[in-house]
């Protein structure tokens, strides 16, 4: 292919795909047009990978994946090669699931909250409630409901009535589905799975490894609560622990370090102890409203001593 033939089919690529579809319309006798339908296709079936890769092991699953066009092949890949994609960013609507994240600098956001707890709009006017120290991926152009979180989120779609769509969330364990007008909390992180539905509408969920028809459904008011990779079966629960988002952080017998690393995180210090909280827990409450206090109320339950020092919290046992 020589350059002016190629240039032409990138042109042809940015041309068909800038409206961010996820694929060419009518049909055609054109054999560029055939070949980006059939890439269209291909990555349209990816599926989710079961685990985090690097951009250069995701990349070569897709040539692979492309690799039956034979002839084909090296337009493919000279289409796809990194050094066009800004040329052809309009293409992003072809990519689906993970795949995206790995191969746009620009039209992915990342969102990462600096303290506390942000509140962050959605494109479609979801809203999503984000702790420090967790993370949100997604692309932007076109916005279409693919989420990768890292950490805890609660989420609240927008209703079909006002331009919500459906999503899909994606942590290191799960993948979560849900409709517009749907709401759920959940947590996945080195200290727990919590997935809870605090809305009107079930929303369905299944291991990150398992195979699309085996997502299961979770009811209003249900929880899923897990701290290994085995999901145990959905339970009714109340909705205390989904309260961070309004300043009350409620535990039931939680590991005292993930409460400690909650604060860290809510209040942007830092808790320096040297007592093993191994095998300890915390249930209890505390609230927003200054560290003094918030404190106050973890230490009373665990019979601790604590001083302020600037930003850090010094811990000790009652003497």
């Amino acid at each position: 292919m020589t350059g002016e033939e190629h240039d032409d089919f990138i042109k042809k690529g940015t041309r068909k795909f800038s409206d961010g579809s996820k694929g060419l319309s009518g049909k055609t006798s054109d054999p560029d047009e055939i070949l980006l339908n059939q890439i269209s296709t291909t990555l349209n079936n990816k599926s989710i990978p079961n685990s985090k890769i690097s951009s250069d092991q995701a990349w070569e699953s897709i040539q692979k994946s492309l690799a039956d066009k034979k002839n084909d092949t090296n337009r493919v890949i000279k289409f796809f090669q990194k050094k066009n994609f800004n040329i052809a960013a309009a293409i992003l609507g072809v990519f689906v699931g993970l795949y995206a994240l790995y191969f746009f600098s620009n039209g992915i956001h990342s969102i990462n909250p600096s303290d506390g707890t942000l509140e962050y709009t959605f494109p479609d006017g979801s809203v999503a409630f984000l702790k420090k120290g967790s993370n949100i991926k997604y692309l932007s152009i076109p916005f279409d409901g693919q989420i990768y979180l890292d950490g805890h989120a609660q989420f609240n779609i927008s209703g079909a009535e006002d331009g919500g769509k459906s999503f899909e969330i994606k942590t290191k364990r799960s993948v979560i589905k849900a409709l517009p007008s749907s709401s759920f909390d959940i947590r996945d992180d080195k200290y727990i799975y919590q997935l809870t539905n605090i809305g009107p509408k079930g929303i369905t969920y299944r291991s990150i490894k398992d195979a699309p028809n085996l997502s299961k459904i979770l009811d209003e008011r249900s929880m899923i609560l897990t701290f290994g990779k085995i999901f145990s079966e959905p339970t009714a629960t109340h909705l205390h622990h989904t309260l961070w988002t309004k300043g009350t952080f409620k535990y039931e017998l939680a590991q005292v370090d993930m409460v400690l690393s909650d604060f860290e995180k809510q209040y942007g210090i830092t808790i320096e102890h040297s007592i093993d909280f191994t095998n300890r827990e915390f249930s209890g409450v505390f609230h927003d409203d200054n560290v003094n206090s918030a404190m106050t109320e973890i230490c009373d339950y665990l019979k601790l001593d604590f001083v302020l020092a600037g930003e850090r919290v010094l811990l000790s046992e009652i003497k």
